[in-house]
């Protein structure tokens, strides 16, 4: 495996929604009603998520082949904006949207406040063709040497009950502190609820 992280710009913008995909999560088919609905919005939401937010992101290369990206900072906000109004009225409908609403009520009743001395892992994501190669490893491995550069005591993620990869965060010393559940976020999503997962990160020695 020959493969360098380096931080993101402009010019790759296509690559990184390339490996974000419209393949939708449980979570974003269950909130969005469909799997139709989940794969358009999911789209939009990744075009949104680097338009104007390149900082903390970097892209993971392996042999001149983009093949994953880690997005350090806070998580994409949920409040309202034009943009976001906008999208939601033309995946849903005026009708729909008031379902939607609904929805997106419960799966803010299972967020988390981030830590405030944490380096928070907003994205983290490998190619599906990539995937169980050591690839999410590295990614994370990059994100503690962000903490340790930036004086950062600890690194923060948060993530569904559900998630395969939650394994991969435990095998790399990432630890549950705190679980939420909400009965209308588990009878949309099917999932239980969300967790926020913590890891130490040594202090710098320089």
């Amino acid at each position: 495996m020959v493969a360098t992280i380096r931080q993101a710009s402009a010019t790759d913008i296509d690559a990184l929604l390339a490996i974000m995909g419209d393949t939708p999560s449980d979570e974003q088919i269950g909130l969005s009603g469909n799997e139709r609905r989940a794969r358009h919005a999911r789209r939009v939401l990744n075009e949104m998520l680097f338009a104007k937010s390149l900082p903390g992101t970097a892209i993971l290369i392996d042999n001149g082949d983009p093949i994953g990206l880690i997005k350090l900072g806070e998580e994409a906000s949920g409040n309202f904006s034009f943009g976001l109004a906008w999208m939601a009225l033309r995946i849903f409908g005026p009708i729909g949207i008031v379902g939607l609403l609904s929805r997106l009520r419960s799966r803010e009743r299972v967020d988390f406040v981030t830590p405030p001395d944490a380096l928070h892992i907003a994205e983290v994501h490998v190619r599906e063709d990539k995937r169980g190669k050591g690839y999410g490893e590295l990614l994370l491995h990059y994100a503690e040497e962000q903490a340790v550069a930036q004086n950062r005591p600890r690194l923060s993620l948060s993530t569904t009950t559900a998630n395969p990869a939650r394994h991969l965060y435990e095998r790399v010393g990432f630890t549950i502190v705190e679980r939420k559940t909400d009965p209308d976020y588990e009878r949309y999503a099917g999932i239980e609820g969300r967790i926020l997962m913590v890891k130490g990160v040594p202090p710098s020695t320089t």
